[in-house]
């Protein structure tokens, strides 16, 4: 489409700015060139931030920033790494989705899964799968307690209303037999 936009803004008076971003058409020269040249998250962010809504520049900006966290994530082996991919991502993405599944897929204790259940959105399929994660590792440490204070603090640590916490009760109840 080949709009004389001076024109159109002298007719109609939109300033030419505003008509600039309705048309998505870039208002801030060196962003493709800054673009194409960004080789981290940090720089392709910058030149997203300078973008405007719906433009096609945005749009490749995201494109590249979701290729470079889809990288690092693909490279990332523990729950730091992941985190800081998690936390370089755009809100809502899959890329997102994708590392808070890694990251519950490499806690090991109650207080890892839980940190990452904390990033899930509530009644997604990812937050059930931070739930099982949970209960199994509750289950775990419920197998190794063996005194009240150690099932105590499994309980404390329970998803609450859940068929493991109930089980905590049940073996609680086990020291108060008459």
């Amino acid at each position: 489409m080949n709009i004389d936009i001076e024109r159109m803004s002298a007719e109609i008076n939109i300033p030419v700015s505003k008509i600039q971003e309705a048309l998505g058409i870039n208002t801030h020269p060196g962003l493709k060139e800054d673009l194409n040249k960004a080789t981290t998250i940090a720089e392709v962010r910058k030149v997203y931030n300078k973008t405007p809504d719906g433009s096609d520049i945005r749009k490749e900006a995201v494109l590249k920033w979701e290729k470079l966290c889809k990288k690092d994530l693909d490279e990332a082996t523990t729950i730091a790494e992941v985190r800081e991919v998690y936390n370089n991502t755009l809100d809502g993405s899959d890329i997102e989705k994708e590392a808070v599944l890694k990251w519950i897929t490499l806690t090991t204790t109650v207080a890892e899964v839980w940190e990452a259940y904390n990033n899930t959105h509530g009644g997604s399929d990812i937050e059930k799968e931070a739930v099982l994660k949970w209960e199994k590792l509750c289950k775990k440490d419920l197998d190794e307690a063996t005194t009240i204070a150690e099932i105590l603090e499994v309980y404390n640590n329970t998803p609450k209303r859940s068929d493991i916490e109930k089980e905590v009760i049940r073996k609680l109840a086990e020291f108060f037999e008459k």
